[in-house]
């Protein structure tokens, strides 16, 4: 014998549901038979284009040069090296190796002259902290070779810390340097 109760109970339930839904804002109007015929209304050609309303100055500073590309000649590749400091601070630094200019070799001595720099920050301020956190961390350095302003080749370098947990901590440097002589001209 079925349960009398469920066709009702059915009932009950389609009828809540129907209720629940929110009606409409506004009574819809039928459609209509009679057709418009309207014209969009044009702007008057001119000669001249109309300005954009959210057009925004840009501000040029006469003093400072664009990047010009990396002459042919000069190639660089990486050259990487690897560390770690009591299973806690492991490190990695790719550091640029110059050739095929006069100045390269200058330029690969400068990187490879800041490297020291570079393995104490990760020995001794990094693990430091890290012991502080009761983490683990990755650093890392990488370099990019930005181009050549005013004659002189611009290369960034960053050294990014990454703690267990949080925002990784970010330094960078851009140095420039004399392309005939390899010399280093100045750090930003």
């Amino acid at each position: 014998m079925r349960n009398k109760f469920t066709p009702c109970l059915i009932l009950a339930l389609a009828l809540l549901a129907g209720c629940a839904q929110e009606a409409p804002s506004a009574p819809e109007t039928p459609a209509t038979s009679v057709e418009e015929n309207t014209v969009p209304e044009t702007a008057p050609e001119t000669s001249e284009p109309l300005p954009e309303a959210d057009e925004l100055p840009i501000e040029i500073n006469p003093d400072a040069s664009p990047l010009e590309p990396v002459p042919a000649d000069l190639s660089c590749t990486d050259q990487t090296v690897e560390g770690l400091v009591e299973d806690t601070v492991g490190y990695t630094f790719a550091l640029p190796v110059f050739s095929g200019t006069d100045g390269s070799e200058a330029m690969t001595q400068f990187y490879t002259d800041l490297l020291p720099e570079m393995e104490t920050y990760a020995k001794e301020t990094v693990y430091l902290e890290a012991m502080d956190r009761h983490t683990v961390v990755s650093v890392f350095g990488s370099y990019t070779v930005d181009g050549v302003q005013d004659g002189a080749l611009v290369v960034s370098y960053e050294v990014r810390a990454e703690y267990g947990e949080g925002d990784p901590v970010t330094s960078s440097r851009t140095d420039h340097f004399d392309l005939a002589t390899g010399e280093h001209l100045s750090m930003e």
